[in-house]
């Protein structure tokens, strides 16, 4: 409800930054925005990171949802805003997290992710291959996070209104 702009710009600047790092640090081609390099990872952090964002604020916004009282309560006994609905934080982001975590747990064992298995198939040597899945892994676990948690910290303010009550609206 009226914040997209700020989530556009989560997604963007978060793929962007941890990207850059990716590429700039670990992988350091030349130029460190190499398309073959940044076009890829870049398309694997902010696809993860809008998928995480949308089960986050899914989860978020249901919870608020089914448990208005909770948040209400909290508010009148003095709570500020985030403590009111800072229990639905952890659910949130652990819903958007599961995934990803999900498929690091299976990979090697269960599947073999697209960008190991076109490494693999090109020559590359396996261990290599294992290598940059990892450290892709690892790229797109930070990205989720820092997405769902940015996107979590800028939704929570739009469910109040300028008098920290809940709106109306969202129990339309």
């Amino acid at each position: 409800p009226g914040f997209f702009p700020k989530i556009f710009i989560t997604v963007f600047f978060n793929g962007s930054i941890i990207t850059s790092f990716f590429l700039y640090v670990i992988v350091q081609p030349d130029p460190w925005y190499d398309a073959r390099y940044f076009i890829p990872i870049a398309g694997m952090a902010l696809g993860n990171s809008m998928n995480a964002c949308a089960l986050a604020l899914d989860r978020f916004f249901d919870s608020i949802k089914n448990s208005p009282k909770h948040v209400e309560t909290i508010l009148v006994l003095g709570g500020t805003k985030f403590e009111s609905v800072k229990s639905f934080f952890s659910n949130s982001i652990r819903s958007a997290c599961l995934p990803i975590i999900t498929n690091m747990s299976g990979v090697g064992l269960v599947f073999l992710p697209g960008m190991m298995t076109g490494q693999i198939l090109s020559g590359t040597n396996p261990v290599v291959a294992v290598k940059y899945q990892i450290a892709i892994m690892i790229i797109i676990t930070a990205s989720v996070t820092f997405a769902s948690l940015f996107s979590l910290f800028f939704a929570y303010k739009s469910v109040f209104d300028f008098k920290d009550r809940l709106k109306g609206e969202l129990f339309e």
